[in-house]
């Protein structure tokens, strides 16, 4: 929980698009017997909602041993983008129900959330020390998920910050 407070806090550095973060979002499954309650709903200026769920820069990407010469999702990875594929498919299927609890904790009084075609985005893992064989197959990993914007590693997170401080370092005053 405490990591992914401190990740909270630079989400909308990483992705500007967004407005506002909300965290402890609960709402009803497909079945309407349980809850749902993703790390964090991310809000743009227009509304539109997405998802993000965080895991830990230790979580394993790949599974070590090859099957049939391909390196295969871990089980870890495997359970996370199910999870994700779960909350996208329960906003939809319970959009109205959703809309309202996020609405109820939205800061902003301008913004009307919309639950269209949800994406989600995961943050998890570290690809230091994969090899050539084993970044291609993550890529081919991380692109079979339709649904899930992206597969973000920690390692490319730091990447993004550095470029935009260099970014940021290079521009001249407006």
């Amino acid at each position: 929980m405490q990591w992914e407070k401190e990740i909270q806090k630079f989400l909308l550095l990483i992705f500007p698009k967004y407005v506002e973060i909300l965290d402890e979002v609960e709402f009803k499954t497909g079945g309407g017997s349980a809850n749902r309650r993703p790390d964090f709903i991310l809000v743009d200026s227009f509304g539109h909602i997405d998802v993000i769920e965080i895991k830990t820069p230790k979580m394993a990407l790949l599974r070590k041993t090859e099957y049939r010469n391909n390196f295969v999702p871990s089980g870890e990875l495997s359970s996370v983008t199910v999870q994700m594929e779960n909350y996208l498919h329960d906003l939809n299927l319970n959009h109205k129900n959703a809309s309202a609890k996020i609405k109820d904790k939205l800061l902003r009084d301008d913004v009307n959330p919309k639950i269209k075609l949800p994406k989600g985005i995961i943050i998890a893992g570290d690809k230091k020390g994969l090899n050539d064989k084993q970044k291609s197959d993550f890529e081919i990993i991380r692109r079979q998920f339709r649904n899930i914007t992206d597969i973000i590693t920690y390692d490319e997170l730091i990447e993004s910050f550095k470029n935009q401080i260099r970014t940021l370092q290079g521009a001249k005053e407006i």
